[in-house]
């Protein structure tokens, strides 16, 4: 149990490089759309989960599709 609640209540640290492409994807051209290229382990699903979860909160409707 007690290993559990460490992993549910953990803090979670969010990487320079998911700040960074998070920043990418918001300040985008309204012309211009982009592509990012995200390296294995960098963490890909987080950034993913972050930006599903700011335009969520702008009450845009979110969909996500995974392969």
């Amino acid at each position: 149990m007690e290993t559990l609640k460490s992993t549910v209540f953990s803090k979670f640290i969010v990487r320079e490089i998911q700040l960074l492409s998070l920043v990418f994807f918001i300040n985008k051209n309204k012309k211009m759309g982009r592509l990012l290229q995200i390296n294995t382990g960098e963490g890909k699903s987080i950034i993913v989960q972050m930006m599903a979860a700011f335009h969520a909160l702008q009450e845009k409707k979110v969909v996500i599709i995974t392969s």
